[in-house]
């Protein structure tokens, strides 16, 4: 049913809570309460309600539009306004609501309103108040009390009238601005099913995970305690005031060698290890070794963001991953969480160790205390009491999604039999059977960082990111090792080559240049190119007159291959003889007539099989370094969060595309999953982990789940894999 209304709203808060631990933890402050709320519905004046005026009550017409599904509800960063309304009105529905800021996202801006106005160059008037964080801290925010300001705790609109007044200004002036974003950005508004999506986001991030709040404490004080230790042996061997400090350290270690060092870093000092030492030093530099693994930055976080109900919410940004649409990790990060490398009756009872406050036997049974205490993190999430774990982990999904998009069959076929693709891709690069522990097993670790490092284009500094060089390869094999899996996937090039000519032409079409850049197959099979050569003069919607010459040459299984190609050809030879399109179309990818390229309003637009674009702003074909063509759009920098004009190339953009579908995989399932009545608390990368009471639930209907095909799915060939547990770990 369409709105018969909007209503934009921004709300300005007070909390004791700090709000880098989540609005969930914010809003669960005792003192939390809404201060000021501004809103507009539609297109009229933008009004503010001063809740402090009325005690903190909201009229009831305003109660009402909250719960009429006939209104929807915006705000820019809505998962804030949401949790802060449902504190008082707990049963409100959300789906009528819509988040702005996911919809920037969704066309590839920044995240923060201000940033996105910036961007957009909307008019002076429609800027965020530069006055804005200055009054949040000073309304907003406990204060320390002090003499000058007679004690006090928090300021409130009766200490400062005109700020007050200006804070009532700087809240309109939001809604405004929000309003201005949603209206520039509603053309590319997120289909419905990207809707029931952010839905299904903010169900997770309200279940929460569970924390063991025993183990968190326990870890933290046994790791203070075991620094300390530390500490007292490093200053009673060295006879140093401060052995923690480097310069003290280095002076002492280099006149027990007597010899300068290069310094002490963490391959410093594993360089030294390696050489004769006499045992009192060497005892120095493996205590400076474990004072230097000694965080527990994850369990402080758990330890900090914790609420009421014993768990951490709000740990996932919807669309956090501008480029594809995947999930980021936020407060607890559990995207980079330390893997837990013990088995597991080693994990139980390092476990029960530090649940019971064993730092003694810890040390005792685990030699590297810090290194135990952080593959432990992971178990300090559990399941509600009568409850356990069911998790479920999509087996190499980029690796087939990949395999699908390229129509590379003899990949798809070792997926299709489960078989082990580390041990088929190596087969297939050095022509010999290899077997996981058998016949030429040694070939799997070059099959496996091949396999990692190369699909998207990578090549040498692809495989040494991924360990080639401590694996003892030199240059001249990783060249070779490139050569032949490319060799061996043939397909995949032609992917990278044909994702960026259709690009390349998209962008050429949106500047009225001529396009020069034709995206075709070059299938192993040389029948193929006679047919397309015989069909290059035909019209693509008149091609199924002429399935018997398809047919005949045993291509049935090929022909949306031929029709893609033979469109992209036959259009690329009309826009040589500058024939112009009153309407562009797309561009679709040979072989996959889903995957379309088209520009819009100074975007480039991919849609994907499932029918959601990724969008990249202000493309350009421009020279780059190299003295070729490359293309440009304009984006934020990863390393340095600045925006700029970006390069991208035709493995980059396979990249994108491949976990674009993979993340749209994993939300369909997830969707599923809710629907057959899994309560999902946590998604990591392609792994989902669920809370299922005792009886109920299975991991073979979880697994059946996961691996159903939505129809824009067809022919994917999915696998998982899962366990059930007590506490969260990686399996």
């Amino acid at each position: 049913m369409a709105p018969v209304a909007t209503l934009g709203i921004d709300l300005e808060t007070f909390s004791s809570n700090d709000i880098k631990y989540g609005v969930y933890k914010y809003v669960d402050a005792p003192d939390f309460e809404i201060l000021l709320c501004g809103f507009a519905f539609d297109d009229e004046p933008v009004e503010v309600l001063d809740l402090t005026k009325t005690g903190g009550q909201f009229p009831q017409w305003f109660i009402d539009a909250l719960y009429d599904d006939r209104i929807l509800k915006t705000a820019f960063n809505a998962n804030f306004e949401m949790t802060c309304f449902r504190k008082y009105f707990p049963d409100m529905p959300t789906e009528c609501w819509e988040c702005s800021s996911i919809l920037a996202l969704y066309n590839s801006l920044p995240t923060g309103l201000a940033n996105v106005a910036q961007i957009l160059k909307l008019g002076e008037d429609k800027q965020k108040d530069a006055r804005g964080k200055a009054l949040i801290n000073y309304f907003s925010k406990p204060c320390k009390p002090s003499l000058i300001n007679g004690g006090r705790t928090r300021y409130y609109p009766k200490d400062a009238p005109d700020k007050w007044a200006t804070y009532i200004e700087y809240n309109r002036q939001d809604v405004v601005v929000e309003r201005a974003i949603r209206h520039k950005l509603l053309r590319y508004k997120p289909s419905e099913t990207e809707h029931k999506y952010w839905l299904l986001d903010q169900w997770i991030n309200g279940n929460g995970a569970r924390i063991n709040q025993t183990l968190v404490n326990n870890a933290i004080s046994m790791s203070s305690e075991y620094k300390a230790r530390l500490t007292e042996e490093a200053r009673r061997l060295t006879g140093l005031p401060n052995p923690n400090s480097v310069i003290q350290l280095k002076g002492w270690v280099e006149k027990r060698l007597k010899r300068p060092l290069r310094g002490l870093a963490k391959q410093d000092i594993a360089d030294l290890l390696a050489t004769p030492l006499d045992e009192t030093t060497a005892r120095v530099l493996r205590i400076r070794q474990l004072l230097g693994k000694t965080s527990v930055q994850k369990y402080k976080a758990m330890q900090e963001a914790v609420t009421s109900d014993g768990r951490v919410h709000g740990m996932f940004q919807f669309y956090g991953a501008m480029r594809t649409g995947r999930w980021a990790g936020r407060i607890v990060q559990l995207h980079n969480l330390p893997r837990n490398n013990m088995e597991s009756e080693e994990l139980d009872s390092a476990r029960n160790l530090v649940l019971a406050n064993d730092l003694d036997g810890l040390e005792l049974c685990f030699e590297n205390v810090p290194d135990t205490l952080s593959q432990l993190v992971r178990t300090a999430i559990i399941p509600a009491d009568g409850s356990r774990f069911l998790v479920q982990d999509f087996s190499a999904i980029e690796a087939r999604v990949i395999s699908w998009l390229s129509h590379e069959e003899w990949r798809r076929e070792v997926f299709a039999k489960n078989g082990d693709i580390y041990c088929a891709s190596a087969s297939s690069m050095f022509k010999v059977p290899v077997e996981k522990h058998g016949i030429n097993g040694h070939l799997r670790a070059k099959g496996k960082i091949a396999e990692l490092a190369l699909g998207y284009q990578g090549s040498i500094g692809a495989l040494k990111a991924m360990g080639a060089d401590r694996m003892g390869l030199k240059d001249e094999e990783l060249q070779d090792i490139v050569k032949k899996w490319r060799a061996s996937s043939p397909h995949i090039p032609q992917l990278w080559a044909n994702v960026e000519a259709c690009a390349f032409n998209a962008v050429l079409q949106l500047r009225g240049a001529k396009s020069g850049y034709r995206p075709c197959t070059l299938d192993a099979d040389p029948k193929l190119a006679v047919v397309v050569e015989r069909l290059s003069h035909v019209r693509p919607e008149t091609i199924g007159r002429y399935k018997d010459l398809i047919h005949n040459a045993g291509l049935d299984d090929k022909k949306h291959l031929i029709i893609g190609a033979l469109a992209n050809l036959r259009r690329v030879a009309q826009l040589n003889m500058g024939f112009k399109e009153e309407h562009p179309r797309p561009w679709f990818l040979p072989g996959s007539p889903s995957i379309g390229f088209q520009c819009q309003d100074d975007r480039l637009l991919v849609k994907l099989p499932s029918g959601r674009l990724l969008i990249y702003l202000h493309p350009l074909i421009e020279r780059n370094r190299f003295d070729r063509d490359a293309l440009t759009y304009e984006g934020l920098e990863q390393t340095t969060r600045k925006w700029g004009r970006l390069e991208t190339y035709g493995g980059k953009l396979v990249e994108n595309i491949t976990q674009a579908c993979a993340r749209d995989s994993l939300a369909a399932a997830m969707l599923r999953l809710k629907e057959a009545g899994y309560r999902i608390l946590m998604h990591v990368h392609d792994e989902v982990i669920m809370e299922r009471p005792e009886g109920e639930g299975s991991l073979e209907e979880v697994k059946k789940l996961m691996c159903m095909n939505e129809p824009w799915e067809e022919g994917l060939i999915k696998n998982s894999d899962g366990f059930e547990g007590y506490y969260y770990m990686k399996d």
